[in-house]
């Protein structure tokens, strides 16, 4: 009874999925080559450098402290050391939660940036979808699809519904 259900399961899905048309793109190229794409990156660039500059800005101030510390350190009470080694390192905490923060915002700057881009994509690919009667279009910019069967290319037709070239 089993392996009757089995074939059966199996058969029906031959034929349902036999009928179905699907097609497949790479987003991450599609990205690339869209003129929004180019200027989000520039954003992105300027935003890095700044929040750069800042940390190193940071980090130099906190070097300067430490040699001078060095330099003084010899001439201090061991209450006067403690207190300097407790602001040091309380600043080097902070110039860590500032390389954290930085790493949050850069990622949080690019989503705001690409999202939009992102909807577009989308949006031009439910649009081909339709027009040209896909059931089912996978993205193999994951690397998740590890074998296609008559599938089709469809990333010409995103373009042109992108205007392109």
């Amino acid at each position: 009874m089993k392996n009757i259900f089995l074939l059966l399961f199996t058969f029906l899905s031959i034929s349902v999925f036999g009928q179905q048309k699907f097609g497949h793109l790479n987003t991450g190229n599609l990205l690339e080559l869209m003129p929004e794409s180019k200027s989000a990156n520039e954003q992105l660039q300027v935003f890095q450098s700044q929040l750069s500059a800042r940390g190193e800005t940071m980090a130099k101030m906190l070097e300067d402290k430490i040699v001078r510390y060095n330099n003084e350190a010899p001439k201090m009470t061991p209450n006067d050391r403690q207190e300097r080694e407790t602001v040091l390192r309380k600043e080097q905490e902070e110039l860590s939660a500032f390389s954290q923060e930085a790493k949050l915002k850069m990622e949080d700057k690019r989503r705001t940036l690409l999202q939009p881009i992102i909807i577009k994509i989308k949006d031009a690919v439910n649009a081909v979808a339709k027009e040209n009667k896909y059931n089912f279009i996978f993205d193999v910019s994951a690397g998740n699809l590890l074998y296609v069967n008559d599938s089709e290319d469809i990333i010409s037709f995103v373009k042109m519904k992108l205007n392109i070239k």
